[in-house]
């Protein structure tokens, strides 16, 4: 793998850890591809467009508060080819 393309990825993901962690949505499209799909509780989510994403926001926001999950954590990184 080209260490630029891994190092460009590992920074990207870590801007959008930081955006999730200032709860920047805007930051975290920013980041983002779309159709984007996440793989969360055995079920995979597809936002086709960014207002897709931003629509469940602020339901997210308050769940990640009352689980008390305020800041997203990296232990490490890399990247993996497929």
């Amino acid at each position: 793998m080209d260490k630029e393309a891994e190092n460009q990825a590992i920074a990207s993901f870590e801007r959008w850890a930081k955006a999730f962690n200032d709860r920047d949505a805007d930051g975290m499209v920013a980041e983002m591809h779309f159709p984007h799909m996440r793989l969360a509780n055995n079920k995979f989510h597809v936002w086709e467009k960014p207002a897709d994403f931003h629509g469940p926001q602020p339901k997210m926001t308050d769940n990640c508060r009352r689980m008390g999950a305020h800041v997203y954590e990296i232990d490490c990184s890399g990247a993996v080819e497929p």
